[in-house]
């Protein structure tokens, strides 16, 4: 279907094609000939009769009156049989009502019982007779309208009105054959046949649309055989003649990608396109390469606008859904200043709370910013306040309509003061228009509360509203159908994209055999499920029917990133085809062009030479300052540290929630600094205790919402419990070894050379002159043992060292939270501890590991002053240790593997895109 026809030139139409199929957008270039669906063929009719059109889609204020009329119903009768649904979910269950009360009218019943109709029938044409008599009570016309605007009730209406004489000279084509139509279809057609109008079965007329010429090939054997549905078990042998093609490829991109490059590299037509609805990624690439766009795709612009409609209730609810606010805060377009958006985003992705240090400095940074108005700044805090500070309400519970108004007015009044913008004036029109329907929407409710579910269904009401807007075709486009039986034309080349299941393939029946019969005995005839299979079973063979030189599935491995399961069809081809594998291809085969190397960028070779050439960099100065951890990245991974400190490339955000062992971390690292900063750790058990359950909640509100979501409430009392149990485990063991705290979060500095370095200690303890200090970690306690064993606790000694007095070297341990329990190589320490034994004393360990740090250092600083950059990833590590020699036992042990945080392994060729 050409989504752009305008209906007003469709007096002079001479020929229709009319397809059930052709609902989903088609395109067919055929001169005077005009392709309707269902409901644009419904529009035609309905304007030759002088039928008014529903001025938009009121489908959504249908819904919301039916479901005051079920209430009203109820009210009275509490024993119908959607009683409980309707109390669980009222708007499904108004939706599913309206449907079923839809295809009775469709079949024309009605809605007369006796006593012995089952009882949903009964209940049903009880409730037809209450809503009848509930229109005339309100006595509104406007209530009619709203519950007759459906396509159902337009169509009988077109139905019993309509004038044969209106059609005369008017030839209608059935796509499909009319014994497969639905029954209100079969039954139109039938009547419009008998008063004398042309209308055209493909079914009994084959060649209306024109039969291509089948050759003796693989694709005219197969094709035979599905027509006459001779398939008996035996399978057909084919010749692999590159008629009948399965492309098989890893992914949908490369299956498209190999494709628009053959056609703009072989300046041939595009073929015809079986394509899922509104896939974008064919229109991209044939643009890119210089191919004219289909118009198959939907054009994106208004999804930020649908995105804020749904995320705005998110700030009504407590606990706060996270993932929806982190969404709202990286919307494009929303009242939020995009500064403070950004900020926020960045907070609540490290610590996901809104009231931790985080959050307070995002919002101190903002609010301190040169580069943003007073006036500016002013308004951003309005809307924050607005957004942020509100009262919120139990997911469970319902919320005052008027507090609903609240958001979306406010929405209403932002969107209309833009609605002038000269870049995204589409944008804020559809926000001002979606936030309208959804306040209509709520006036039109009759209850004062709300509760989350019915708002989420409130919005995807709105939401489902809006019509799609499409890319526009451009000239030399090739023709596309989203269906396989929306194919109405033969063609010489046909290509089905994404030749994979989608959704659900089981069509269930609205309607028992018990109702069926007792509507049949009746004369109304319902279309079942076994006649839409039949008529999707037609669909699916099309393409066989219609193409006439070659057919092409192309099967991706992966779909939008996900794994696709084979369509029914293919088992199908499988089940009927002996050798299978003679038309199965890969995309490295000759099928199509393929891409010159050149223009793609290629994977760097890292064994030819194992060190990349860049500008000299002077590392060791003054004005280089490591961090402890930074000195780390900096030894083991120097690719990574010229990117972030030559070059400040640093990875984009991901703008997603820590994982839950992070954020676990965070909180347990939080609780003990609080309790050792009251001295509760010289407190005994019970002050602990009674300390310990608000503060945890507290720090759980504060940067641990995660753990508030449904679902996760053993999550949480597990945490809740390791963590005291370690706070107490902690305590326990240095009371019991005569330890004292002596500092808490203690900046150290120093120099390695001429190079400043900073780091900061969790603990640090002391008994009678002897210092000790304690790393914090949640977990990760096989990793650590095998840092003391491998000699690798770089930060550890560095504390050590940068502490107290450099000539002497401080104790130092990891306390494992998770795990309750002290690790470190130095016997002596703590009664109970997992002790890592080592040959020497722990100073000679760190005089060791001192010495070949200062030499790695040394080398490093080397290598950059003479533009010599490693890349350390597992690919290339072979190729360096065959550079290096021997002579890397004299520095610290290299990595043998890639960096874990290494954001830059797709520009290295690492990462496989």
């Amino acid at each position: 279907m050409n989504n752009n026809i305008n209906f007003s030139y469709l007096y002079t139409m001479q020929k229709i094609i009319f397809g059930i199929s052709l609902d989903a957008s088609t395109f067919h270039e055929k001169e005077g000939v005009y392709f309707f669906g269902q409901k644009d063929f419904l529009r035609w009719l309905e304007q030759q009769l002088g039928f008014a059109w529903p001025a938009k889609n009121y489908q959504w204020l249908r819904t919301t009156f039916f479901r005051k009329v079920l209430f009203a119903y109820l009210a009275e009768k509490q024993d119908v049989f959607f009683a409980n649904s309707f109390e669980v979910d009222s708007y499904g269950a108004t939706e599913a009502i309206l449907a079923l009360r839809d295809e009775l009218r469709l079949a024309l019943w009605n809605f007369e019982s006796d006593e012995n109709a089952p009882k949903r029938l009964k209940d049903l044409s009880d409730l037809e007779a209450f809503t009848n008599e509930f229109l005339i009570k309100k006595g509104k016309p406007s209530y009619s309208r709203i519950l007759n605007n459906g396509f159902a009730d337009r169509f009988i209406e077109v139905e019993s009105d309509l004038d044969a004489e209106i059609l005369q000279g008017v030839e209608i084509t059935l796509v499909e054959p009319l014994h497969l139509l639905p029954v209100h279809w079969q039954r139109f057609f039938k009547s419009l046949m008998d008063e004398g109008v042309t209308v055209l079965d493909k079914d009994l007329i084959p060649s209306v649309l024109g039969e291509p010429k089948k050759e003796r090939n693989d694709l005219g054997a197969l094709t035979k055989i599905i027509q006459e549905q001779s398939f008996k078990g035996e399978k057909v042998k084919l010749k692999g003649d590159g008629s009948l093609l399965i492309y098989q490829v890893p992914r949908d991109y490369d299956g498209i990608e190999s494709i628009s490059f053959h056609y703009q590299s072989k300046q041939k037509e595009l073929p015809f396109f079986i394509m899922p609805p509104e896939l974008k990624l064919p229109d991209l690439i044939f643009e890119s390469d210089g191919l004219p766009v289909s118009g198959n795709s939907s054009v994106s612009d208004l999804r930020p606008s649908q995105q804020l409609i749904k995320l705005a209730h998110s700030f009504l609810w407590f606990p706060v859904d996270l993932g929806k606010i982190l969404e709202f805060l990286n919307l494009p377009y929303s009242p939020l200043h995009n500064h403070l958006s950004a900020r926020l985003g960045d907070a609540l992705q490290q610590r996901p709370g809104f009231d931790n240090d985080n959050w307070a400095h995002a919002l101190s940074n903002f609010q301190n910013s040169t580069h943003i108005e007073d006036e500016d700044k002013a308004k951003a805090m309005f809307e924050y306040r607005f957004w942020f500070e509100r009262k919120t309400y139990s997911q469970k519970a319902r919320v005052p309509k008027a507090e609903v108004f609240s958001l979306y007015q406010h929405l209403v009044a932002w969107a209309k003061s833009r609605l002038g913008s000269t870049y995204a004036g589409a944008i804020y029109h559809s926000i001002y228009r979606l936030s309208l329907d959804l306040l209509d929407l709520l006036d039109a409710l009759e209850e004062e509360t709300v509760s989350l579910l019915e708002l989420e269904k409130l919005t995807q009401i709105v939401i489902q509203a809006t019509p799609a807007t499409f890319k526009k075709r451009e000239v030399g486009a090739s023709n596309f159908s989203q269906n396989p039986g929306a194919i109405v034309f033969p063609a010489k080349e046909i290509i089905w994209f994404n030749f994979v299941a989608t959704g659900n393939d089981y069509i269930p029946t609205k309607c028992v055999k018990k109702e069926i019969d007792f509507l049949t005995n009746k004369g109304v005839i319902l279309t079942l499920p076994a006649s839409q299979n039949k008529l999707r079973r037609w669909m699916r063979y099309q393409p066989f029917y219609l193409t006439q030189d070659r057919l092409i599935f192309v099967v991706p491995e992966k779909v939008e990133g996900k794994y696709a399961d084979k369509h029914p069809l293919h088992f199908e081809l499988e089940a009927m085809i002996e050798n299978i594998e003679v038309i199965t291809v890969s995309n490295k085969s000759d099928l199509f062009a393929q891409r010159p190397m050149e223009n793609v960028l290629p994977k760097s070779d890292f064994y030819e030479p194992p060190l990349t050439q860049i500008n000299p960099v002077e590392v060791a100065s003054p004005d280089n300052q490591f961090s402890v951890t930074g000195l780390e990245t900096f030894l083991y991974y120097p690719h990574t540290w010229v990117l972030r400190k030559q070059m400040k490339l640093y990875g984009s955000s991901l703008k997603k929630i820590k994982e839950v062992n992070a954020i676990m971390g965070n909180i347990a690292h939080k609780a003990f600094e609080l309790m050792m900063l009251k001295e509760l750790h010289l407190a005994d058990n019970e002050e602990i205790s009674e300390w310990f359950g608000p503060i945890f909640m507290n720090l759980i509100k504060a940067e641990g919402l995660p753990f508030l979501e449904y679902g996760k409430e053993p999550d949480l009392a597990a945490f809740r419990k390791k963590l005291f149990l370690s706070l107490l485990s902690f305590v326990h063991a240095i009371r019991e070894n005569g330890w004292k705290v002596v500092a808490l979060e203690e900046t150290l500095t120093g120099k390695l050379g001429v190079n400043p370095i900073k780091g900061i200690t969790d603990v640090v303890l002391e008994r009678n002159g002897q210092f000790l200090i304690v790393d914090l970690k949640w977990g990760g306690k096989g990793y650590r043992k095998l840092m003391f064993k491998n000699k690798e606790d770089i930060q550890l000694m560095l504390y050590a060292k940068y502490f107290g007095k450099e000539t002497e070297w401080l104790d130092t341990c990891f306390y494992i939270i998770k795990d309750s329990l002290f690790l470190t190589r130095q016997d002596g320490l703590f009664k109970a501890a997992d002790l890592v034994p080592a040959k020497n004393l722990s100073s000679e360990v760190y005089d060791e590991m001192y010495g070949k740090l200062l030499k790695t250092l040394d080398w490093r600083f080397e290598q950059l002053k003479n533009g010599q950059l490693e890349l350390r990833i597992t690919e290339s590590i072979p190729a360096l240790d065959e550079l290096y020699g021997d002579s890397i036992f004299e520095l610290l042990p290299q990595r043998t593997e890639s960096y874990m945080f290494d954001d830059f392994g797709a520009l290295l060729g690492e990462v496989d895109s």
